[in-house]
């Protein structure tokens, strides 16, 4: 008598019918596909995160630099003693700095100054304080223009206003401090730019402005 089972759940391999076998891998073409599927999104995305990573260095030194001068004005009032913010920078450079100091230090002290224990140290109850163009961007860009390349003030103790200006051009509305995205240090190429306007009660206000330059978003227009 010969049994037969049927529906066996392990099947001999070997009894399968020729081109039953079902293949797990790829073959050239697909990944010839992947791979310009990938090329093609690379393509698309490095310009994406470029834009992204250039609007956020221009606004976040735009934003330091105001902040750096809002707290300088608040330690003049709350130590009841002159503060002096200085700044160097060449123009259109690629090196720029901006450091404030209490008395008795000298003032207006030197923001590329780095040895601690020098009285031109830009420093504030012995904590260093100052900006650097390499908290930003590295030395291959240009990120600020200044006017003029390098000057100083003192917020005044009792008003919390600008006093003993070195250059009044600061303060002047149709030549403002432009921060600005460009390669090399050449100014020629600007991306993105704000313009930080210092009013001489000691307010900053940061705008955009599409005049020449695309607009960074979340400030008002110029």
């Amino acid at each position: 008598m010969k049994l037969s089972v049927k529906g066996s759940r392990n099947p001999d391999p070997m009894s399968r019918p020729a081109g039953r076998y079902l293949s797990t891998g790829f073959t050239l073409i697909e990944l010839l596909i992947v791979m310009v599927i990938i090329a093609v999104a690379i393509t698309f995305a490095v310009p994406a995160f470029k834009s992204i990573l250039e609007k956020r260095q221009v606004s976040s030194a735009a934003e330091e630099i105001a902040s750096f001068i809002g707290f300088a004005q608040s330690e003049a009032i709350k130590q009841n003693k002159y503060v002096t913010v200085s700044w160097q920078s060449t123009g259109h450079g690629n090196d720029w700095c901006v450091g404030a100091s209490l008395p008795p230090q000298t003032a207006p002290c030197n923001c590329m100054q780095t040895d601690t224990s020098q009285l031109d140290f830009c420093s504030i109850d012995g904590a260093a304080f100052r900006v650097l163009q390499a908290d930003f961007v590295n030395e291959d860009y240009e990120l600020v223009h200044w006017s003029p390349a390098t000057g100083d003030f003192s917020f005044d103790p009792v008003r919390g206003i600008m006093a003993e200006l070195s250059s009044t051009d600061i303060l002047n509305p149709t030549n403002p401090l432009v921060f600005f995205h460009s390669d090399e240090g050449t100014g020629a190429s600007r991306n993105y730019e704000l313009e930080l306007d210092i009013n001489i009660s000691g307010r900053v206000d940061i705008c955009t402005d599409d005049y020449r330059k695309m607009l960074v978003t979340g400030y008002t227009e110029c």
